[in-house]
């Protein structure tokens, strides 16, 4: 996600482009409904990123990067790991 300091107030995702989503309400829809179509509805950990993008006057300029979560079994777990190679050295 990148926060970028800007007069107007909107986000916008990379699989969407072009489209302006001004109500964060549809942003957290939007993350919910990609999540679904990459992970098959189940809500399951993909090395996948989300990008977004957030335009805002109340932010300062910023990259962050949410790694996969942590999940209950052991298999999950490895598949963590190996997520977060594709993003840094652990």
């Amino acid at each position: 996600m990148q926060l970028i300091n800007n007069p107007g107030e909107w986000g916008e995702f990379l699989h969407a482009k072009g489209q302006k989503f001004s109500n964060f309400d549809e942003i957290r829809r939007e993350i919910e409904a990609e999540t679904d179509r990459v992970t098959g509805g189940n809500k399951g950990i993909s090395n996948l990123p989300i990008n977004l993008r957030v335009y805002s006057p109340h932010v300062l300029n910023i990259t962050l990067i949410d790694l996969p979560g942590k999940e209950s079994t052991e298999a999950l777990i490895f598949h963590e790991k190996d997520s977060k190679k594709n993003y840094c050295d652990i």
